[in-house]
């Protein structure tokens, strides 16, 4: 099985290789009261900072750094009186330079009840079900270890199941995959516990990932829904990275679409990069033609105009699947007719006939 869009885009950020970086962008999300010229001109130079603190592959400049941002942090949410704010920092190389991204999220307080939607962290310390993240982790540490030897491809063709992180290319990684496959449904609701109760964001996402190896996909791609509800990023997007994986590799699942047009607006560049490679991965599908087009075009077309290079391209390669056109991405005209032309003929055709 191929790997999905937003695995891969993982995949070449964590083995870039360590060299001076250049700041390529910034990019304001979640208010029109600063402007990224305003955060430029304000935060810019305290930003190239922590760029240049993050080309350090140090202990005491990776300290430095996060001292830094939670500065920046603090003195962007108290000068604007947002409700929330973080700094989000992603690398990739382009035209042979290690280029760097800022993403400064914000939610302003009106905005809060809409774009916070998430529950309180829970405060438990959950039993291992049959010792699967324990498991996990060791399987997880293998993938990596052999992927930055250069003994793993990224693709997942050996995958034993609906979903995997590394596919089943060795001897040891298939006997991990095995024993998932074999273990997850026996330790359903202990993993459900985990996902609901441990106070570890980790363990929560780790949860995510091994309920996605229950042999039924519409049942794990329904309770993982919950992970959506979850306060942690790592947790939401452990959910949206297997969504992906469905909606690419296995059609026939069904996917809480539903979810999607608040996934889309989910308060940190992270989610919103994973929601788009859900929506990315669906719009193939015909299945999911007249929901993406009425429901989350808007949204599609919105995403497309970021100036962060992995939402702004899976939106682009999203739209242009679903129109079949190849529009400059900065041409708002064409897409906006694009738009119209296509809302007015799926509302022109009857309902869908919904079945229980």
């Amino acid at each position: 099985m191929v790997t999905s869009i937003a695995l891969l885009g993982w995949l070449v950020c964590r083995t870039a290789a360590a060299g001076e970086m250049v700041l390529d962008g910034i990019d304001v999300y979640g208010t029109e009261r600063l402007t990224v010229a305003d955060a430029d001109v304000r935060y810019g130079k305290a930003i190239r900072e922590l760029v240049r603190l993050k080309s350090r592959d140090t202990k005491a400049a990776s300290r430095s750094a996060d001292e830094l941002r939670k500065r920046l942090e603090d003195q962007i949410r108290t000068e604007w009186g947002f409700a929330w704010t973080r700094l989000s920092f992603s690398d990739y190389f382009a035209e042979g330079t290690h280029k760097a991204f800022v993403n400064i999220d914000v939610v302003e307080t009106k905005d809060r009840a809409s774009r916070w939607p998430f529950k309180k962290p829970p405060a438990k310390t959950v039993p291992d079900p049959g010792g699967l993240l324990a498991t996990w982790s060791k399987y997880n540490d293998l993938g990596w270890s052999l992927f930055k030897q250069g003994a793993l491809s990224v693709t997942h063709d050996a995958c034993l199941s609906f979903f995997c992180e590394w596919g089943a290319q060795t001897p040891e990684l298939r006997t991990y995959e095995q024993k998932f496959v074999d273990s997850a449904k026996d330790h359903k609701e202990g993993l459900l516990k985990v996902l609901r109760e441990e106070k570890d964001p980790a363990k929560r996402a780790t949860a995510v990932y091994l309920l996605a190896y229950l042999p039924d996909a519409n049942e794990a791609a329904r309770l993982i829904a919950e992970a959506l509800d979850d306060p942690e990023v790592e947790v939401r997007g452990a959910a949206l990275r297997v969504y992906a994986d469905f909606a690419v590799h296995h059609k026939e699942v069904f996917l809480p679409i539903t979810r999607l047009p608040a996934a889309l607006d989910f308060p940190t560049a992270e989610d919103r990069n994973k929601a788009i490679s859900v929506v990315a991965g669906m719009a193939s599908n015909p299945i999911h033609r007249r929901f993406l087009i009425l429901r989350l075009s808007d949204h599609i077309l919105h995403l497309m105009q970021s100036r962060q290079p992995s939402i702004s391209d899976s939106a682009y390669a999203a739209l242009g699947i679903l129109a079949g056109e190849g529009f400059d991405r900065r041409d708002d005209v064409s897409w906006a007719r694009w738009l119209e032309r296509a809302k007015a003929q799926e509302e022109a055709k009857p309902e869908p006939i919904k079945t229980e």
